[in-house]
């Protein structure tokens, strides 16, 4: 008991299964707090207005640090503070945690661009009545400039509208990452099904859930968290570091 550590984590309901997992195989003491899937698309601002709200309804006297499921997400982490250390995955976006090892991911990437990433959580929990609808929604594909620019600010509304622009346009494949985690065959058979129903390829990945297993564990190093001190204010950064702080 003497070096267990107890964590908040505040994370996407994306990565619930995921996460839910990673926190009950750790030899840590883990407070989930998972937030709607989707926050991001309400516009930086308000995303990170929300998530502050949760951080300062923290009882600071009860954990060690606070630990996001997030990535930079476009940019609706900014600003995010505590009086207790937070710690956050060095990520865009929650894909490559999904994907459990940014080195691989990476190299995936690199090699499979016009892919169109699927997990258990994206299939069950983003609300998919009608996938090409709300996928767009879900990342902004789907807004014009003026609001792309209110929601996102201009740096990001020109990335989405030139690299994603739309999903016909940009992406050829489907490629589903199996974590391990729900029932595994039925997701798969419905990412083949959209695959085909687009004329797209498929693939699957398979993720061994490491960014959350070390997450929990404690295990913070350098290449793939970043740990924010007390009172310093997160921010972006625009090189490899991806996340960066601030006082």
């Amino acid at each position: 008991m003497q070096n267990q550590k107890r964590y908040k984590c505040i994370a996407c309901d994306v990565l619930f299964r995921e996460f839910s997992l990673a926190a009950a195989l750790s030899d840590n003491v883990i407070k989930l707090t998972f937030m709607q899937q989707g926050l991001h698309s309400v516009g930086a601002e308000k995303m990170s207005k929300t998530l502050q709200e949760e951080i300062d309804n923290t009882d600071l006297t009860q954990f060690d640090a606070i630990l996001l499921g997030y990535g930079l997400c476009g940019y609706g982490v900014s600003g995010l503070h505590s009086e207790l250390p937070i710690v956050i995955p060095r990520a865009h976006e929650c894909i490559p945690i999904i994907a459990g090892d940014f080195d691989k991911y990476s190299e995936y990437f690199d090699k499979n661009h016009g892919t169109f990433f699927l997990s258990p959580g994206w299939i069950e929990r983003a609300g998919f009545g009608n996938e090409d609808t709300e996928s767009e929604e879900i990342m902004g594909i789907r807004y014009n400039r003026e609001e792309l620019l209110e929601r996102y600010g201009e740096e990001m509304a020109d990335y989405i509208a030139e690299t994603l622009g739309g999903l016909d346009k940009n992406y050829t494949k489907y490629t589903f990452i199996d974590t391990g985690t729900g029932n595994l065959e039925m997701y798969e058979e419905e990412s083949k099904r959209r695959a085909e129903k687009k004329g797209w390829d498929y693939e699957k990945l398979v993720s061994e859930n490491q960014i959350a297993h070390k997450l929990f564990a404690g295990d913070w190093n350098v290449h793939d968290f970043l740990i924010i001190p007390p009172g310093a204010k997160l921010k972006p950064t625009y090189d490899g570091t991806i996340i960066g702080y601030e006082f």
